[in-house]
Formats: structure tokens, sequence, C-alpha cells
């Protein structure tokens, strides 16, 4: 299960819990870490990624902790150490 942004990320709690097609729960979590140009350049370059489900977590609750030191592409965006620890 990558934890990644984009049009097909579902929430993580709601993803976590599913089975994939072996009737076996999800038990690995990939992040990628980086800034945020450099994850999109990374994960477009890795096709071994692409196949993944992906999923998001839902950091609307709060700001990220390191606001007005890093830019965050949009609103609800934290840091690959702050959405592990949500996740």
């Amino acid at each position: 299960l990558l934890l990644y942004p984009g049009s097909s990320s579902r929430p993580l709690d709601a993803t976590w819990g599913e089975v994939n097609g072996d009737e076996e729960p999800f038990t690995d979590l990939v992040l990628i870490d980086g800034t945020w140009g450099h994850a999109r350049a990374l994960f477009n370059r890795s096709p071994c990624l692409h196949p993944l489900k992906r999923a998001v977590v839902n950091a609307d609750l709060r700001d990220s902790l390191y606001e007005g030191l890093r830019h965050e592409p949009q609103g609800g965006f934290v840091s690959t150490l702050e959405a592990l620890g949500l996740a």
C-alpha cells in the first residue's frame, strides 16, 4: 500500500482493512520521502510503484507542525514523518 496523494488514493482508514486478491490484509506501507517535487518525480520514474493501491492520511484535522518552514502544495498535506505518524 503506497501512502501518496492522487486521484486514486483512498483514506487510509478505509483502505488498510481491505483485503487484496489473495485474501490477505495489507501488511506493508510504502512511503516516498523527499520534497513534493522530488517525490512526484520519483513516483513518475518508478513504474514498480504505479500498480500499488494508494492511500492518504486524514491530515485535514490539523496543520503541519512545520507550517512556515516548509511549503506544502495544498492544505492538508504534511511531511513524510507526520504522515507516517498519522498512519
